[in-house]
């Protein structure tokens, strides 16, 4: 009897710990309903909760929600609030606030706080928000605190790089005072060497050295280019081989035109712009040809060019009905990437600009699939394998369950399988999951941000792609590095546990090969 009972104690432990935080928690779900709906008054009742877990919930919403509304009474709860990670929440939910309220209060709370730990907090969250310069505050800070422990100097250094960002750090202001304080720190192997070495090098200037490359080759007929490239496999060895060439205008027409993948037609499209239209002359019926491609790539890049042209106060053979009459064919919220930029080009002509909105904020709805989340284990892992090895991902669902749910969804699904990287930055992402390849595509579907999390970019820190807030879809980057700007911006919904060298090893063209559930 007495085996019988540990044996089910064990299976009741183990399902218990399976199990994520919002599988038997209805009240979490219904907070995290109201986040994932922007519902910001609906959090105000549970900033006051006696349960520890539903305050700290609601008020990390506030960071996803992104409602300067709520600055005030977050204000009100750091005078009475006593928990130091209720705190942090506050102030990282008060970093997501780009308001004035926020941050002058960030800089008077750091001056009479005594607690460090939450004063690094504001230190780097008063960087993140900087609304004029800040650059006395920062050598001041550096000259007056005693302590300069490891905790201090990256809250120092993650604020004054942030601040950078903003451009409201002046690196040569009083004898170039800062960028000593900054050199000192390499010098004197203060701190993290990683961390140190990369903000440093983030925050410093360094001079480019350009890599060497082979001259490109002049190239007579789009026959030539047809001989080089069709023997190629993938689109990414074509467009590699391409650049090798000069490109004339009738050959960048040619290839516009052609039946190849929207990477090269794209690349052909940028060759023309960049090259040739300074005596070329665009007429409209030129332009009307791009647009009924209907390739949402070409069209972005034809608006760029008006947008320009309008800037420039150069003509440009289109009238907004036509803009208009391409937008209007677009599938949203799909296409909503295209849309932005034939709005942009549209307001171009009355000299305004476009303020972003989401899909949601005009209409779209997705709403969170609970039914499904609450299944999902705590402690899910997948398994990526690809042309150059395989990774191991723990999904986040406690942080990001929506994010989380999209991906399962689509894991087993099959969709993944085949697809490639069509994006690396050296140091910085490697990005695939487009439908179509070239980084342009989605599905039917978009959700929306998730921002509460606590985690930051790191290297294998696994990211959703967007054009703004509220358009994740399909498409994932892999971080190389830390990337402390994408922070509170890009959804964190995984990490890569094992197999973190595949990451510095991915290219452009490598390959998605399975991902799986473990």
């Amino acid at each position: 009897m007495k085996a019988f009972s540990c044996i089910l104690f064990i299976i009741i432990s183990a399902s218990s710990i399976a199990q994520n935080k919002f599988s038997k928690d209805a009240t979490l779900r219904k907070i995290y309903g109201f986040e994932y709906n922007r519902l910001g008054d609906s959090l105000l009742p549970y900033f006051l909760d006696k349960n520890l877990p539903y305050r700290y919930a609601a008020i990390r919403a506030v960071a996803s929600v992104q409602d300067t509304m709520l600055a005030p009474p977050l204000i009100k709860m750091m005078s009475t609030e006593k928990i130091d990670s209720v705190q942090l929440s506050i102030i990282n939910s008060l970093s997501q606030l780009d308001c004035y309220t926020a941050y002058y209060f960030l800089l008077e709370y750091y001056n009479k706080c005594a607690n460090m730990k939450v004063k690094n907090a504001c230190m780097a969250s008063i960087g993140k928000l900087a609304k004029h310069d800040v650059t006395d505050f920062y050598i001041n800070n550096y000259n007056q605190n005693q302590i300069k422990d490891e905790h201090y100097l990256m809250a120092w250094l993650k604020g004054l790089y942030l601040a950078k960002r903003r451009k409201q750090v002046d690196l040569e202001k009083n004898n170039r005072t800062l960028a000593k304080h900054v050199d000192s720190l390499l010098e004197n192997n203060l701190g993290s060497a990683q961390l140190i070495n990369y903000y440093c090098h983030k925050i410093m200037p360094v001079a480019l050295v350009a890599a060497e490359e082979m001259p490109p080759q002049p190239v007579k007929s789009k026959a030539q280019i047809d001989e080089q490239l069709k023997p190629l496999t993938t689109p990414y060895l074509q467009l590699k081989k391409l650049k090798e060439f000069i490109l004339t205008d009738v050959i960048c027409k040619q290839l516009v035109f052609s039946d190849y993948h929207p990477l090269i037609r794209a690349y052909a499209l940028d060759n023309f712009f960049n090259n040739h239209t300074w005596n070329n002359v665009i007429d409209a019926e030129w332009i009307q040809n791009i647009f009924d491609q209907n390739d949402v790539a070409l069209t972005s890049r034809m608006c760029e060019y008006i947008v320009v042209q309008n800037e420039q106060k150069k003509k440009i053979p289109v009238t907004v009905d036509v803009l208009q009459n391409v937008q209007r064919q677009l599938l949203l919220p799909r296409d909503f990437e295209t849309w932005i930029d034939v709005e942009k080009a549209i307001l171009s002509f009355s000299g305004q600009s476009y303020n972003y909105r989401s899909c949601f904020e005009n209409g779209y709805s997705n709403p969170i699939d609970w039914e499904y989340i609450v299944k999902i284990e705590a402690n899910q892992k997948v398994k990526i394998l690809t042309s150059k090895g395989v990774m191991i991902m723990m999904l986040k669902v406690n942080e990001a369950p929506a994010s989380v749910c999209n991906f399962l969804k689509l894991v087993d699904q099959g969709y993944y399988n085949g697809k490639y990287f069509h994006r690396m930055v050296p140091n910085f992402v490697v990005q695939g999951g487009c439908p179509r390849g070239d980084g342009w595509g989605s599905l039917d579907w978009n959700q929306r941000s998730e921002l509460s999390g606590t985690s930051t970019y790191q290297t294998g820190s696994v990211g959703l792609a967007s054009v703004g807030k509220d358009s994740e879809g399909v498409q994932f980057f892999i971080s190389h590095t830390y990337a402390p700007h994408l922070d509170g911006r890009y959804t964190i919904f995984g990490d890569i546990i094992k197999g973190l060298q595949v990451i510095s090893n991915l290219q452009v063209g490598d390959q998605i090969l399975k991902i799986e559930r473990m």
